[in-house]
């Protein structure tokens, strides 16, 4: 009789773990949206040759070093004299794409800087979980740059439109296009200042949106 009982024991066992994992995935795929394709985003801002001519002067700087709304960056030698470049915005100098004596057109990009301070991410969340997905909600952030760290963030805007519509194409981890079965719905998700995660422009995170209750 024990032998008899042994497997209709384990039957039961094993029908109750499944459940159990069924439920919780239900409860998961309820209170989350998640997804894979989501990017660091920040302001960022160009300087560009006002006129054609040559670069006569060109101080460069690493990747990443702070610069002031103002400071100087070079001297383009034009037809009609000669034009100090600046920095238009304060930020994180991301790179400089002319040197000392390059020649350059009117309106050709010579620099960028990006105001890191201000970064958010932006998350794309299949429509199937973005009817769930209010303003305020928690987001929890996880950066490939980052292994193990977790960063808490908010929504703070949802875009009226797929992905789509909203940009060209952009890049999805999935490789899928975009279709009547794959839309993408653009979520701003904001980037705590109190964050130690090191910030670089287009970096991918996993987000998970709390849209049935609390976050992490």
């Amino acid at each position: 009789m024990k032998r008899l009982w042994m497997p209709i024991a384990f039957l039961v066992l094993a029908a109750l773990g499944m459940a159990a994992i069924a439920f919780n995935f239900s409860i998961n795929r309820q209170d989350w949206a998640s997804t894979d394709n989501a990017e660091l985003v920040a302001p960022t801002y160009t300087v560009m040759a006002p006129q054609s001519g040559r670069i006569s002067r060109w101080t460069s700087r690493d990747p990443g070093s702070r610069v002031q709304a103002g400071t100087e960056l070079g001297t383009l030698q034009g037809a009609t004299g000669s034009v100090v470049l600046r920095a238009p915005h304060v930020g994180r100098f991301v790179g400089d794409y002319a040197y000392s004596g390059d020649l350059v057109s009117q309106g050709q990009e010579v620099a960028m800087i990006a105001d890191l301070g201000q970064a958010y991410v932006l998350a794309y969340v299949d429509e199937n979980s973005a009817g769930g997905i209010r303003v305020g909600q928690t987001a929890d952030m996880r950066f490939a740059s980052a292994p193990g760290s977790l960063v808490v963030g908010h929504v703070e805007r949802i875009y009226p439109a797929v992905a789509s519509v909203v940009w060209p194409v952009p890049t999805l981890s999935t490789g899928q296009a975009f279709s009547k079965s794959a839309q993408w719905v653009p979520v701003k998700i904001s980037m705590p200042a109190s964050s130690n995660v090191g910030r670089y422009l287009g970096m991918s995170a996993s987000v998970r949106i709390a849209i049935g209750g609390g976050g992490s």
